[in-house]
């Protein structure tokens, strides 16, 4: 992220809840003194949060929110399970990443979008709330013209525009990270850590 210390002198002290694109981060406090911190995808009714009360006791809690009918549901979390879990999905999904050549002949003429950098941008703040935007730097390319040169982090789509592979570019290679990994281990934390009503 660039112009980090300028966000940061942008930033009301007052501030509670940050948001950037479908990510909101929010800081919260009961009048019983435990602090919060929720984070949450907003287009989903489930949320990850954790309590602190009286500087020690921590907890992790997934919630299915509100519908308007049933109250918000609250379930505890085992988060050194949930770490383990979340750890060895991730170096499951990495230790599978496959090591890709320009020439390979499965990705020839085949169309990716590149990131290669990106800035956060202010775009509405309050006394208490800050709204994130991002300049993104990247390129379209086939695949076989991807710049090795630069480290990125991109995807490869097939004819009908859909993303098949999630590449990643660095140390002049290129990995792929194949999308059905991380659905399935997406799905399993989904399963094992979401409220069951």
């Amino acid at each position: 992220m660039k112009n980090k210390n300028d966000l940061s002198k942008e930033i009301p002290e007052t501030a509670r809840e940050f948001r950037l694109d479908d990510l909101l981060l929010k800081i919260t406090k009961s009048e019983k003194g435990s602090v919060g911190f929720v984070v949450k995808n907003t287009n989903n009714p489930h949320n990850h949060h954790t309590f602190v009360v009286d500087g020690k006791n921590f907890s992790l809690h997934s919630t299915k929110e509100s519908d308007g009918i049933h109250p918000n549901l609250h379930e505890e979390i085992d988060y050194e399970k949930f770490l383990i879990v979340l750890g060895k999905a991730l170096d499951e999904i990495f230790s599978n990443a496959k090591k890709l050549s320009l020439n390979d002949p499965n990705y020839i003429e085949r169309k990716v979008q590149v990131m290669t950098g990106q800035q956060l941008v202010f775009e509405k703040k309050t006394r208490k709330k800050v709204v994130f935007n991002q300049d993104v730097e990247g390129y379209e390319a086939n695949f076989e013209d991807i710049d090795l040169s630069k480290k990125g982090i991109g995807a490869i789509f097939d004819d009908n525009g859909n993303e098949i592979s999630m590449i990643i570019i660095q140390n002049n290679e290129i990995f792929e990270i194949n999308l059905d990994d991380l659905e399935s281990k997406s799905d399993e934390l989904d399963r094992l850590f979401r409220p069951t009503v």
